[in-house]
């Protein structure tokens, strides 16, 4: 990441690693890296646990608009059998993908739509808990070809 330059006030920085998988564990370090070359260490942390989500959730896909594929982000607070399912602005049923059993985390899924025409499509994610518990999301997405 590109830092902010010299300054005799403190700057904050954000990293967000989007890879991360629930119940890992990941060392991280942060260097500063001088105009001269010199390579000082900062920060670093070889432990960070990442918690299982407490809750289901589905979240907006991104890229949104999109050409062809985008990726289709989720949490699951526990095993659950899952599926997810596209849907045209008529409400017919356009694509589908049966994940099956999925232990508890957050999971990204790159769906590929370019069979479909460009439009406004809907997707649909239903997660069935091994407790019984459903989960049932809508969100909208937007191809643009």
């Amino acid at each position: 990441m590109k830092g902010l330059g010299t300054s005799s006030t403190g700057r904050a920085y954000q990293f967000v690693d989007t890879k991360a998988k629930s119940g890992e564990v990941y060392g991280y370090k942060v260097q500063s890296l001088a105009t001269d070359g010199t390579v000082k260490d900062i920060w670093a942390q070889d432990k960070i646990a990442v918690a299982t989500p407490i809750s289901y959730a589905l979240y907006q896909n991104f890229p949104n608009p999109f050409n062809p594929s985008t990726t289709i982000r989720f949490d699951l607070k526990e095993q659950s059998m899952v599926t997810l399912e596209v849907y045209n602005m008529l409400g017919q049923k356009v694509e589908s993908w049966n994940y099956g059993m999925m232990e508890a985390g957050r999971y990204d899924k790159m769906v590929d739509m370019g069979r479909l025409p460009s439009g406004v499509y809907y997707y649909r994610m239903v997660a069935q808990g091994k407790n019984n518990e459903g989960f049932i999301s809508i969100r909208k997405a937007m191809m643009i070809k």
